[in-house]
């Protein structure tokens, strides 16, 4: 006599982890997807240190002083970071690879730019 209680367990566990598995790897496609957008993002950062100082009625002494700073973030477009195209180009070959069990697929991963972001790729 089989142990069907077993089996079926055996078969919700592997349900449970295929499901688990496939919204991992959505969730990591968002991600990559949201990387390529933003590889021609720069980020600058300024900071700005500012120092004021009250002195005593003599203008000898100082008694009173606050230092503010703050930062200020700006992120425009420019070029492509080659960098990190090669990158996200290595973890797509490098997921590609784990995901089919041809050994005859080449695991190859080709980037196509367009001519705007050939123009800009460093």
């Amino acid at each position: 006599m089989k142990d069907t209680k077993g089996s079926n367990l055996e078969c919700l566990q592997d349900e449970i982890t295929q499901k688990r598995l496939c919204e991992l790897t959505d969730k990591l496609i968002i991600k990559l997807e949201r990387a390529i957008e933003e590889l021609d993002d720069n980020v600058s950062r300024v900071t700005i240190k500012e120092k004021e100082i009250e002195y005593d009625d003599d203008g000898k002494k100082p008694i009173f002083e606050r230092v503010t700073e703050r930062e200020e973030i700006s992120i425009e477009k420019g070029r492509i970071d080659r960098g990190a195209l090669k990158q996200l180009a290595s973890i797509i070959k490098e997921i590609k690879g784990k995901g089919s069990d041809d050994e005859e697929d080449d695991n190859s991963v080709e980037v196509l730019l367009s001519e705007d972001a050939k123009e800009l790729s460093v």
